[in-house]
């Protein structure tokens, strides 16, 4: 089944500024049910568009998000290709299971090596082809850690991201407009974020085949006071009071 979040409207069907033309039907239930139906008949889920599939990926400090890629096969923008003009629906929405997605992983998480899925977020698809999508998940990966100048550290994390099963011949990896997206982020009372950067892996070879990868780096800086406040300065002050016991008389009954 696939998901819709155009409700039916009614319009103007004569010319005038900013409304449909008299030869292009306004936006209806039925109108997008006839596009999918057009769009859909011989489309195969399996079947990359192209020989080589550009992705463009940006993370989003809540998580891995904004995978964008084109998929010619679902292009309805040029109403001389189509049955009819369906140029007054603007986008369609779809799942994984309906569209073609690219097989991407997260090389360095610490759970398991799974392929980034969610059946349940839909895609949004433009008139141009173009499919934005948007996974949910949450990942655990594995980050060094130098606590040689604790609490004064400094840490850098990195997610991997690296295509399964297409080679970098037939899908390639790329960054979104905005590589990290620091919208979702908020200030935590145990680290700063000092940066986060985006670099290209270079092909990851398997089996002597090359794959697309990109790697993220976020680099956190520990707050010193936050330690200093909940850690050390209790400590010490556990080792004055352990020393003045011996201070109270041995008859004063408060040791």
């Amino acid at each position: 089944m696939f998901l819709t979040a155009f409700p039916a409207t009614r319009g103007d069907t004569g010319p005038g500024p900013g409304g449909p033309g008299p030869d292009k039907p306004v936006y209806s239930t039925s109108l997008e049910t006839s596009l999918r139906r057009e769009l859909f008949t011989g489309y195969e889920v399996l079947q990359r568009p192209r020989e080589n599939v550009r992705i463009f990926i940006s993370l989003t400090i809540l998580t891995v998000n904004d995978l964008v890629w084109q998929d010619s096969r679902l292009d309805w923008s040029n109403s001389s290709t189509t049955s009819q003009d369906f140029t007054n629906v603007k986008f369609l929405f779809s799942t994984e299971e309906y569209v073609w997605r690219p097989a991407l992983i997260i090389e360095n998480s610490v759970n398991d090596i799974g392929i980034i899925n969610d059946k349940f977020i839909p895609m949004r698809i433009a008139s141009n082809g173009n499919i934005i999508w948007n996974p949910s998940g949450i990942y655990e990966v594995s980050c060094e850690s130098d606590i040689t100048y604790y609490p004064l550290d400094t840490q850098q994390c990195t997610v991997k991201i690296s295509s399964w099963a297409y080679t970098s011949g037939e899908v390639s990896l790329d960054f979104g407009p905005e590589s990290v997206d620091l919208s979702f982020y908020s200030a935590n009372g145990e680290w700063d974020l000092i940066s986060a950067s985006s670099s290209k892996s270079g092909s990851k070879s398997r089996g002597g085949i090359s794959f697309s990868s990109l790697t993220y780096s976020i680099t956190l800086q520990r707050r010193p006071m936050f330690h200093i406040i909940n850690t050390l300065f209790p400590v010490a002050l556990m080792a004055v009071l352990i020393a003045m016991v011996f201070k109270l008389p041995v008859d004063s009954g408060e040791k």
